[in-house]
């Protein structure tokens, strides 16, 4: 079942909004859609896309500045400890040199 607008199919198949069953719904209406109701759909379609590839990018984004942070927080705690190991070591040693 092919429409009269593939690249209009193709954003209602990859729409994150509608079902599986909207999908085919609006797939076989957009077969008897006028022009400007095609235009329409095809309009708030791109709109979703968009708005979704912007909300991905961002959010990805984001989660790189996380990541980052947390990577430093991590490599700090790590310094942090070994330097903390080293010096308990260093004071067993200089305790154990006094006995």
């Amino acid at each position: 079942m092919q429409t009269q607008n593939p690249q209009l199919e193709e954003l209602i198949k990859n729409s994150i909004n509608l079902s599986d069953e909207q999908k085919a719904v609006y797939i076989t209406m957009s077969r008897y859609l006028d022009p400007a109701k095609m235009s329409r759909l095809k309009e708030i379609l791109e709109t979703e896309k968009n708005e979704v590839a912007r909300i991905e990018a961002e959010h990805n984004s984001k989660m790189s500045e996380i990541n980052a942070k947390h990577i430093k927080e991590i490599q700090k705690f790590k310094a942090q400890s070994v330097e903390k190991y080293e010096k308990e070591q260093n004071e067993r040693q200089t305790s154990d040199q006094l006995k």
